[in-house]
């Protein structure tokens, strides 16, 4: 009897079981599609984000106040995990955490590529930068380099979240506090550095306030390299629409005939040069800028300018070199720096007899 009342009891439960089977079925593959169009999704909405900067800025702001608002959420993952186990008794599984840090950093990197792609003077170190953004942004949409060489190895997954942390901060910040390049590098190394402390003393040896120094000791060091590196790192909201010399510059239009890229030592040391900038800033963004005068690779001169955001064709800024040294033949390099040391943009051009 009780092997019969226990069969029709299976029996009974045998349809409740199969619906939820076949529900947990459609959730998996809605999430599997979900997850498949997820860099999409991003890169679409880099784009995006781009073309609102250069269009309407007020509306970037929101959409970079909702990725820095996904960051501290995610920064704060851990405490907020074990607040809702401890007070709900509710338990989130570890790869929904996982596969939500996998999004969000698809998301950060396709909303900041596009920035860095249109600032970058390739001719630089700076193509190195955002060529491993590239390479950043290509392990975070396959699985199986992401899951198996970051997301399983914590120290990776650290630097990884880490470096994608400051990459956004050098996108946003200029954008949302209208800090120029050099602050926003200064802001991004430190808010990186403090990201990453709790990371360092949890994984350190040592427990406790013991494992705060070492930890401080590691991201005032990480900081430190970002900011001398930064030479490296193209200015993410910037880039030059022009850059061209002239010896017939008018001033009252801010506009003058470009030259050839070869030049003779006698108009040189006649008439000088005037190097003419425009350059792309988002609205509201004051930065000061340099032009650098190299010579066979020798710095010669140095010229601060100033600019201002918010000009479709880039604020344009000129400077006028009349003095030159005797020796003028050979290569000569005009670029265009931040005051921070970050090269907007460069211009090469031979003296000739």
């Amino acid at each position: 009897m009780t092997s019969v009342i226990q069969l029709g009891f299976l029996d009974n439960r045998r349809p409740l079981v199969f619906e939820l089977t076949m529900r947990a079925a459609a959730w998996a593959k809605t999430l599997h599609l979900i997850r498949r169009l997820l860099p999409l999704l991003g890169f679409a909405a880099g784009v995006a984000s781009f073309v609102l900067v250069e269009r309407q800025e007020w509306l970037a702001q929101w959409v970079v106040g909702f990725l820095l608002g996904s960051w501290l959420l995610l920064l704060a993952e851990a405490p907020l995990r074990r607040w809702i186990e401890a007070r709900y008794q509710v338990e989130i599984p570890p790869a929904l955490l996982r596969y939500g840090t996998q999004a969000l950093h698809q998301e950060a990197l396709f909303f900041s590529i596009p920035f860095f792609v249109a600032s970058t003077d390739w001719a630089s170190s700076q193509a190195g930068f955002t060529g491993l953004l590239f390479a950043l942004a290509l392990i975070s949409v396959l699985d199986p380099l992401y899951f198996g060489a970051i997301a399983e190895r914590i120290w990776a997954l650290v630097a990884f979240h880490a470096f994608v942390l400051f990459v956004a901060l050098l996108t946003a910040l200029p954008i949302v506090l209208h800090l120029d390049t050099a602050q926003s590098l200064q802001l991004a190394a430190g808010i990186m550095a403090i990201a990453v402390v709790p990371s360092l003393a949890y994984r350190l040896p040592v427990f406790g306030l013991r494992a705060l120094a070492p930890a401080l000791l590691g991201a005032l060091l990480l900081a430190y390299a970002a900011w001398a590196l930064r030479s490296a790192i193209p200015p993410a909201t910037l880039r030059a629409t022009d850059i061209y010399l002239t010896q017939s510059f008018d001033a009252e239009q801010r506009q003058g005939q470009a030259l050839a890229s070869t030049l003779s030592a006698g108009d040189l040391q006649r008439d000088g040069l005037t190097a003419v900038s425009a350059i792309r800033a988002p609205r509201g963004l004051h930065e000061e800028v340099e032009h650098v005068w190299l010579h066979e690779g020798r710095e010669v001169d140095r010229i601060k300018l100033a600019i201002d955001g918010g000009r479709e064709q880039g604020y344009r800024s000129w400077s006028r070199k009349r003095s030159f040294p005797e020796q003028v033949l050979g290569q000569w390099v005009l670029q265009v720096e931040t005051a921070g040391g970050q090269r907007i943009g460069s211009l090469r051009f031979e003296v000739i007899p």
